[in-house]
Parts: C-alpha cells; sequence; structure tokens
C-alpha cells in the first residue's frame, strides 16, 4: 500500500473513490474514506458529488 511506503499510519490517510467495491476496500483497510459522484453514503465517511468540491 502507498500508505505503508510513505511511512504515513492508515487512520492519518484520507482516500477518494469513485466506487462501492473500492470504498469498501478501502474502509476494510482502516482509512477514512471519502465517496465521489454517486458514491454511497452508508459505506463512506463523506460523499461529494464532484472533486471541485473540496477546499485544500
Amino acid at each position: 500500500m502507498a500508505a505503508g511506503k510513505l511511512g504515513c499510519p492508515v487512520k492519518s490517510c484520507m482516500v477518494f473513490e469513485d466506487t462501492v467495491a473500492a470504498m469498501k476496500s478501502a474502509k476494510r483497510a482502516g482509512f477514512f474514506v471519502c465517496g465521489c459522484g454517486e458514491a454511497d453514503g452508508q459505506v463512506c465517511d463523506i460523499t461529494v458529488k464532484s472533486l471541485d468540491e473540496l477546499k485544500f
């Protein structure tokens, strides 16, 4: 996993996924999950319709 290669704890990471299968996989791995597009709000921690909604 990229988090491990970076030496970053999974609990400190956020992943962005657009399929339910990928969201479930990321949740099982312990990540905070942002669902993009038509995301399932019951699977991910937060949802956005588009990455354009995010401000960093």
